[in-house]
């Protein structure tokens, strides 16, 4: 897989699951066994609105080249954000905090993390 491509499914990830917890919050997160009132929904939203903007910038950047900074920049702050929430979806996944559908997202936290370390540390 090149970086286009790694870049355009991730917006493809990111941009629809924001726009769910921007929009529909007590749901999705309810989904996943998360227990909302109106100011953790209201975090949720601003998390989700996070989240769209990192799919947008992720998608405006899949036809620059490795060699620009800013792509770089972008692919860091991405790499740093799935290893971080590996960490922090983990233990209260482990701990029956949440229920199991949970799980969902530290897989696909650790799948992006490594593709973005690849396009990082690997890939040239």
């Amino acid at each position: 897989m090149n970086l286009k491509t790694f870049l355009t499914i991730t917006a493809f990830i990111y941009i629809p699951f924001g726009l769910g917890m921007v929009l529909i919050p007590y749901e999705l997160f309810g989904f996943y066994g998360f227990e909302l009132n109106a100011s953790s929904a209201m975090l949720g939203r601003v998390v989700g609105a996070a989240i769209i903007g990192m799919g947008l910038m992720n998608y405006l950047s899949r036809n620059a080249g490795l060699e620009s900074s800013a792509l770089r920049a972008i692919l860091i702050g991405n790499l740093v954000y799935h290893a971080l929430d590996t960490v922090i979806d983990f233990f209260p996944t482990y701990q029956g905090v949440v229920n199991a559908w949970t799980w969902s997202f530290v897989g696909l936290h650790i799948v992006l993390a490594l593709g973005f370390a690849y396009f990082l540390f690997v890939k040239k």
